[in-house]
């Protein structure tokens, strides 16, 4: 709900850190009641509840792709292949050792970007086995 200035209440503030907790996996059963209390009386969060569900059910349906476990090795490999085909000439003017930090750190990036969104998607499937069986209670 929003106050007579059309902001939100704290209610709906720590609702809606609720609804995300909850989509997230990280919320017990005293603060789901309270959740489910304040969704069923305050439009504005029912909805952005049933959004997050959504989102998290559309999350939950995508196909995952597994990474090969070399992967990281692999694209080190191929940014360094890439890095001494476009080696510059030798006059004096090459970038030389700070570029391949560059590349190495590109590739660990990489790796972690890839880690964090298996990670991610793992959560979210999760989560939205929770909201389902949350639903059908």
């Amino acid at each position: 709900m929003r106050d007579r200035r059309g902001e939100k209440s704290r209610d709906c503030e720590r609702a809606a850190c609720a609804i995300e907790d909850f989509a997230d996996g990280g919320i017990g059963r005293a603060r789901w009641m309270l959740l489910r209390r304040h969704v069923a009386g305050c439009q504005d969060c029912a909805t952005y509840f049933d959004r997050m569900g959504a989102v998290v059910e559309a999350l939950a349906g995508m196909q995952g792709v597994k990474a090969p476990d070399d992967f990281a090795a692999i694209v080190m490999h191929r940014l360094l292949a890439g890095l001494a085909a476009n080696r510059p000439e030798p006059d004096g003017k090459g970038h030389g050792r700070g570029t391949l930090v560059w590349v190495a750190a590109a590739g660990v990036g990489v790796a972690v970007a890839v880690g964090l969104a298996v990670a991610r998607w793992a959560l979210g499937r999760e989560a939205s086995e929770k909201l389902a069986a949350a639903g059908s209670a």
